[in-house]
């Protein structure tokens, strides 16, 4: 059996990205482990799926509850703990997860003679860690990446934008794997978030994913709390500033903890409308296409989402039909307005229903899965 390590900042808990790929390898018959940052009431080591999580403890987690978005301050400590654990596993294969972990798949290579993939996810140089970074840390950045991708067994975006403009910085062909949801094996067993809230006669407008700045949640609350009998319900762990939005829409928002993922989709049925919005505040984000964007499909909600290139494929120019509407995520009137039309319009979100169900066995995991497993098998044969 083949042993495959993915290395991540994350503490794995609810990175659903992460699972469906550690997840599919453990089902090829890979053994996998990963090998993460520990979290409050979280296991230091626990198997799921197949899977061993291995996540690492520093003191100071505990003492200061240390932020999710500072975790990188603790890359030294976790490079050093990682290193070991390769050592002590002697993997075939590590898989890095964002650029913070890349050098420890080299360092893997050179020593080990072993071969490491490199999962990039976002576009490293041009996403919200950067935003205010001075031009020559981004070039370094660009090269570093550059060096570190050439030398990988192959490299992963999530569209074929971020991949465009990739191969534009390193010269470096990714493999585009996009973050497509996995079909629900639950039956049921998780209950739409909608039936309660449909039993009150309200509409349900849904969010999933990380609740923070940046995801256009703020302007989604202020245009619920025009409308009447209308709550915004949000699904996803909470992330910086995510709990002051919370607060500051206390009566307008739910806040639902997060969900396995493959129960995702179950617990989105039934919901009037889904909003997929990410607001333009950098050329990663603007290239993005996030899973809420198929999880809302699977799902079969009709959906607002961001005018952005990635978006506009799957949500206007699918080939099938839409499945929902696009709008300027920047422009709080814009999504009000939007909102409201779709919302006052019952024929055309029937539409939108009838045309997602359509598309929906393009926009699962599936198909990503079959990927992943080819170039796994091709670095394999090679």
């Amino acid at each position: 059996m083949k042993k495959v390590i993915i290395t991540t900042l994350s503490d794995y808990s609810s990175d659903s990205r992460i699972y469906k790929h550690a997840f599919s390898l453990s089902k090829a018959g890979y053994e996998v482990v990963v090998l993460a940052i520990w979290g409050k009431d979280l296991a230091i080591k626990e198997k799921q799926d197949n899977i061993s999580i291995e996540r690492f403890y520093f003191p100071i987690l505990k003492r200061l509850g240390f932020p999710f978005h500072k975790r990188k301050l603790l890359l030294p400590f976790y490079s050093l703990m990682a290193i070991k654990r390769i050592f002590d596993h002697k993997p075939d294969f590590i898989q890095c997860e964002r650029v913070y972990t890349i050098h420890l798949g080299l360092i893997y290579k050179w020593f080990w003679r072993k071969k490491f993939v490199y999962d990039s996810e976002e576009l490293a140089a041009y996403w919200p860690m950067m935003i205010n970074a001075k031009k020559l840390t981004r070039k370094l950045l660009i090269a570093y990446e550059k060096f570190v991708s050439k030398r990988a067994a192959f490299v992963i975006q999530t569209t074929e934008s971020r991949a465009k403009q990739f191969y534009k910085q390193t010269g470096v062909s990714a493999i585009i794997i996009m973050n497509k949801p996995m079909l629900s094996e639950t039956n049921g067993t998780v209950e739409s978030l909608a039936k309660k809230y449909h039993r009150d006669k309200l509409k349900v407008v849904g969010y999933v994913g990380s609740i923070m700045p940046g995801r256009g949640i703020e302007n989604v609350a202020e245009a619920v709390a025009d409308i009447k009998r209308v709550k915004l319900v949000l699904l996803g762990p909470i992330r910086k500033g995510g709990g002051s939005i919370i607060k500051k829409y206390n009566g307008v928002i739910d806040w639902i903890p997060p969900v396995s993922p493959e129960s995702i989709t179950c617990a989105l049925a039934g919901i009037d409308i889904g909003v997929s919005l990410v607001e333009n505040t950098c050329l990663s984000y603007y290239y993005s296409c996030p899973s809420k964007v198929f999880e809302l499909i699977v799902s079969g909600v009709p959906q607002l989402g961001s005018d952005f290139p990635e978006f506009r494929k799957i949500i206007r120019e699918n080939g099938v039909g839409p499945v929902g509407r696009l709008c300027d995520p920047d422009n709080p009137e814009e999504v009000k307005s939007e909102l409201r039309l779709m919302l006052s319009n019952p024929d055309e979100l029937a539409e939108y229903r009838t045309n997602a169900i359509k598309l929906r066995d393009k926009c699962v995991w599936a198909g990503e899965q079959k990927k992943l497993f080819a170039n796994y098998t091709r670095i394999l044969d090679d």
